[in-house]
């Protein structure tokens, strides 16, 4: 079985419009949100295998800040440009090529990319991912290269605001 957390970056800050996109930090209530995140996933017993994110600021910094919840390195995390603003078809390549061997693997990122990619997976409609939002799916199979919405069964969706 696979495990796949997708979680949508933390609120970002739109305070200084001279930085760009990229470099847009976490906003006063996404330095709050992450650690509710954070506790949700430690309680759950979330640990992974993997951790992939978004190399803009917000993601980055959301990644780097969840990690110690789910007792993963910090060292360890793959920060990818290409998931910076993806497309669900970039997103599920890079979940497909993943080694088989990573069972519980986590992807920071960005909507709309992020909401289209589960909503490819999953019976079930989400609208939106909200920010610091997190949507859990399960696959009935061993390879990354097989998720499919035929194998797929949604876990969870939690957000901040939920909790």
């Amino acid at each position: 079985m696979k495990l796949l957390y997708i979680l949508r970056h933390a609120k970002s800050d739109w305070v200084d419009f001279s930085v760009s996109d990229f470099d847009r930090t976490l906003s006063e209530r996404g330095e709050r949100d992450v650690p509710k995140m954070g506790d949700f996933l430690a309680k759950k017993g979330t640990l992974l295998d993997r951790i992939i994110s978004s190399s803009a600021v917000r993601a980055k910094t959301t990644a780097l800040k969840i990690a110690p919840y789910v007792k993963y390195s910090v060292e360890n995390i793959i920060f990818e440009q290409v998931l910076y603003l993806a497309e669900q078809n970039t997103i599920k390549y890079l979940i497909q090529n993943q080694p088989d061997e990573v069972k519980k693997l986590m992807i920071v990122g960005h909507n709309p990319g992020l909401t289209d990619i589960v909503n490819t997976l999953i019976s079930t409609k989400i609208d939106e991912i909200p920010t610091a939002g997190i949507v859990a799916l399960r696959f009935s199979t061993e390879k990354w290269s097989e998720i499919s919405k035929e194998n797929a069964t949604f876990w969870f969706f939690e957000s901040p605001k939920l909790i």
